[in-house]
């Protein structure tokens, strides 16, 4: 497997964003294997990082803190693909104790953008999942 390095023009340029991913997911044979094998019992993983909902200090700045959701739709959408819609794929992470899961998924629509993926694909599990233990509520 070769490491490669691919510039878009931005996080829209969605097709080359999801073009990098196939290219990434295709270059090592035995992911490509397992997620063409997939069954209805398949469980793939994905886990973004996702620190928190925006920048501490200012809250209109959230890109350098969350993997950005069109990054996260791609990946999905390939892996549906790959797996030709069979299976269960799993969107987790665990945030900041005091970030807020709700906000997170709202940038670029991300939770949204799911649920109209998986209502196209009937026999794929879609899943987003807050892997914290517990969280805090911050007072000012």
């Amino acid at each position: 497997m070769v490491p490669k390095i691919e510039s878009v023009s931005g996080y829209e340029d969605i097709e080359s964003i999801r073009s990098f991913v196939q290219d990434a997911f295709l270059s090592c044979p035995e992911i490509d294997n397992c997620l063409r094998s997939a069954t209805s019992s398949t469980l793939v993983v994905v886990k973004p990082n996702w620190v928190q909902e925006a920048h501490e200090y200012s809250p209109d700045v959230w890109e350098p803190v969350i993997t950005h959701p069109a990054v996260v739709i791609a990946v999905v959408e390939v892996l549906a693909q790959l797996m030709s819609g069979q299976g269960n794929i799993c969107v987790c992470d665990a945030p900041h104790t005091y970030a807020n899961f709700e906000q997170i998924l709202a940038r670029g629509e991300l939770k949204e953008r799911l649920k109209s993926l998986q209502a196209d694909l009937p026999d794929m599990t879609m899943e987003l999942l807050d892997l914290r233990r517990e969280t805090w509520i911050v007072n000012e």
